[in-house]
């Protein structure tokens, strides 16, 4: 899918109060996507607690895990689409791209634990 479809996608479905907030004046930046950890394995409260941001990758990668080239790619664009007010650059050093290659990097940690909640699940049943 075309990184403007997908970030399309993500605005449109995320919840009315988050939007609210995001493209509010009291937005000064943050983490977007909420996880303790990128090292550890996304857990499935975290799963749920972010499922508004992998629900539209989920639907459209159902075989696989995107690349971080193009999650970042995706979230650049949403900042596009948040009137570049979605990523915020609070300390020296970072910039957009870097703040987008973060959020990218807990997509693809939470998309991969879902993937492999699922494969387990599969698995006990058969």
């Amino acid at each position: 899918m075309d990184v403007k479809l997908m970030a399309t996608e993500i605005k449109v479905t995320l919840p009315l109060g988050v939007t609210q907030v995001l493209g509010g004046p009291s937005w000064k930046g943050g983490k977007l996507v909420q996880l303790d950890s990128t090292i550890t394995k996304a857990t499935a409260e975290d799963i749920i607690l972010n499922h508004c941001w992998i629900k539209p990758f989920i639907l459209q990668f159902q075989d696989r895990v995107p690349s971080s080239f193009y999650l970042t790619d995706v979230f650049l664009y949403l900042d596009r689409l948040f009137e570049r007010n979605l990523l915020i650059p609070l300390e020296e050093g970072e910039s957009k791209q870097s703040l987008a290659a973060e959020e990218a990097k807990r997509v693809k940690n939470l998309i991969g634990a879902l993937r492999g909640l699922w494969r387990s699940s599969i698995s006990a049943i058969i």
